[in-house]
């Protein structure tokens, strides 16, 4: 179901909200030399980062931006209903997200202390509960703009703080 939303443009929302998902990206890994609780270093870039040239780790701030437009491409439609794969992959995170606080626990509590796990633990799990009730007000009330802040909320949390690097750095 596209709608056509009067005075917004699905298209130009959509390419705007995939250019400001390089904020929170680049600054979830650039902020300090070190995982921080502002720059927790998130799987989804810091993983991108390690692998580029030391002159361009800036170029993993991008990545979110493809995977969030390449995802929902419906979006650039102006698609008001939240897509299902979108409700199973937020179900998979969340449970990817406790598996993974679960095994790193340990390394994280050895390699980075008590406040960075516990703090990168607690933001996790209040960017889940918000990115649920936006994905349930988004299914129970379908607009582009619910679509839109749901997968944008979705994709923010992956690239500033899902994942959170809690091991030794290389």
């Amino acid at each position: 179901m596209r709608v056509q939303t009067t005075g917004m443009n699905p298209f130009r929302w959509t390419v705007a909200s995939a250019i400001a998902l390089t904020v929170p990206a680049y600054c979830a890994f650039t902020l300090s030399g070190t995982p921080s609780l502002l720059a927790p270093f998130p799987t989804l870039t810091i993983l991108v980062a390690f692998a580029l040239p030391a002159a361009f780790p800036w170029l993993a701030a991008v990545v979110p931006s493809i995977v969030f437009a390449a995802w929902n491409p419906a979006l650039f439609q102006g698609e008001a209903r939240v897509p299902r794969r979108s409700l199973a992959l937020l179900v998979a995170l969340t449970i990817l997200t406790i598996v993974d606080f679960t095994v790193e626990w340990r390394g994280g509590m050895h390699y980075h202390g008590a406040q960075f796990t516990v703090g990168v633990f607690i933001a996790n799990v209040v960017w889940l509960v918000v990115i649920w009730i936006s994905f349930g007000r988004g299914v129970r009330r379908s607009s582009f703009f619910n679509n839109l802040l749901a997968h944008w909320l979705l994709f923010a949390w992956l690239a500033s703080f899902a994942f959170p690097y809690l091991g030794e750095l290389p």
